[in-house]
């Protein structure tokens, strides 16, 4: 199971970039046609997410950016409703490598949200990495994980630092055991 979020902020970039049209369709042929008008208030099946993030993919106008901006909007609701307070205001006044540790650690904890069965991991040393092994979100094309990319990385501009980037360097979709995520700027 994934956080219905994937869906719920997927759906508002479709609508914002004016791809609202599209939406019957590409819900429908994932198996979740309802959704276009009752976004869902609990876990999803990661399958059925995976298919929707494929089939915007293959099929809506500038699927990078709305895959992107779906992660970016996904980031937006956990900083503001999931995350607690405290930690939305002490961790961006720690060390960045000490911030890091706490959020890669809390993302760990609750990577179902984000990862569904896939097994996710934080690499330290001289760079921090972000993998997902088995990734049921995964596309498989070139648009390579941007979803995930977004996320982590305006979740780490927010609590670790202003200058963190995210850069998928390895990607199931094409091939790799793992999509990798480096993370720059910390």
């Amino acid at each position: 199971m994934v956080g219905p979020n994937a869906v719920i902020q997927l759906r508002a970039a479709l609508l914002a970039s004016g791809q609202g049209a599209c939406l019957p369709g590409l819900f429908g042929a994932a198996g979740h046609a309802a959704f276009v008008t009752a976004p869902p208030t609990g876990p999803l099946p990661e399958a059925d997410i995976g298919r929707l993030f494929n089939l915007v993919a293959a099929h809506a106008r500038e699927p990078e950016r709305i895959l992107t901006e779906a992660g970016r909007r996904t980031a937006e609701y956990l900083l503001a409703h999931r995350i607690p307070r405290a930690m939305t205001a002490l961790l961006p006044r720690l060390p960045a490598r000490l911030a890091a540790a706490i959020l890669t650690h809390a993302m760990t904890r609750h990577a179902w949200t984000f990862a569904g069965s896939g097994r996710f991991t934080a690499e330290g040393g001289r760079h921090l990495t972000l993998s997902i092994t088995a990734n049921p979100l995964c596309l498989h094309n070139r648009t390579g994980c941007v979803w995930h990319e977004a996320v982590f990385q305006r979740l780490f501009q927010a609590l670790v630092s202003e200058r963190a980037e995210i850069t998928e360097i390895a990607c199931t979709g094409r091939g790799a055991p793992a999509c990798r995520f480096e993370v720059g700027g910390v």
